[in-house]
């Protein structure tokens, strides 16, 4: 898929998160196998064979989760985009969201449009945590 921004593959991303859809979560990745992700507390994998195994596990149990991302800050040239934000992960059934993670996003633009290149995400010290709910409650 050809994301003419780096904010429609960021939306692609989370959508495919919550759907519970590792095709459309693929199709978000750059094609080269020089790319990375880091799950909150995980190893870092490297090469969309091991980034699409460990989505594949994610997505499978099909939660159903809503992520909500507050505080997003983008740098931006012509061929690379960062976005670094706050994901709230709310589980259906639960009222409050998880504690949050701060998620780090970098895209790359080519002849194929916006594709990731890293998603890296780590959990927030608690102090923070309760600033970062409180934020999201108001």
């Amino acid at each position: 898929m050809k994301f003419l921004t780096s904010a429609d593959a960021e939306r692609a991303f989370y959508q495919a998160f919550e759907t519970g859809d590792a095709d459309a979560m693929m199709s978000v990745w750059a094609k080269q196998d020089d790319i990375i992700c880091i799950h909150p507390q995980g190893a870092r994998l490297v090469g969309r064979a091991n980034i699409e195994a460990s989505w594949r596990e994610i997505l499978q149990a099909g939660m159903g989760v809503r992520v909500e991302s507050t505080e997003l800050r983008t740098f931006t040239d012509q061929a690379l985009a960062v976005h670094v934000l706050y994901e709230n992960i709310w589980v259906p059934g639960e009222n409050t969201p998880r504690p949050p993670i701060f998620a780090t996003n970098a895209y790359r633009y080519s002849k194929l449009g916006w594709h990731l290149l890293l998603h890296h995400a780590s959990p927030v010290p608690y102090g923070e945590q309760q600033q970062t709910k409180s934020a999201i409650f108001h």
